[in-house]
C-alpha cells in the first residue's frame, strides 16, 4: 500500500505566502519612510487585491443547479 502524499502544501501555500506579505507590509510600515513606505504598500496592498480578487462570484439561482444535476445534458429547460 502506498503512503497518501499529504495535502498540508496545497491547502496552507496561498495563505501563509499572503500572511509573509501582510507581516512583511507590517514590518515595513514601522520601520521608516521613503522606500519603506513603498515597500509596506506594496506588502499590504498585494494581500488586499487578492482578497478583492477571490470574492466568490454570486451563485447561481437554484433552479439553475437543480436542472444541471438532474439533467446534464439539458440547460435551463427543466
Amino acid at each position: 500500500m502506498r503512503p497518501r502524499q499529504s495535502n498540508f502544501w496545497k491547502v496552507f501555500a496561498t495563505p501563509t505566502v499572503i500572511a509573509l506579505l501582510s507581516a512583511a507590509g507590517l514590518f515595513a510600515a514601522l520601520l521608516g519612510d521613503g522606500v519603506w513606505d513603498a515597500l509596506s504598500w506594496l506588502g499590504l496592498g498585494i494581500p488586499a487585491v487578492l482578497a478583492l480578487r477571490g470574492q466568490p462570484p454570486e451563485p447561481e439561482p437554484m433552479w439553475e443547479r437543480a436542472c444541471s444535476r438532474w439533467r446534464p445534458d439539458i440547460q435551463h429547460e427543466c
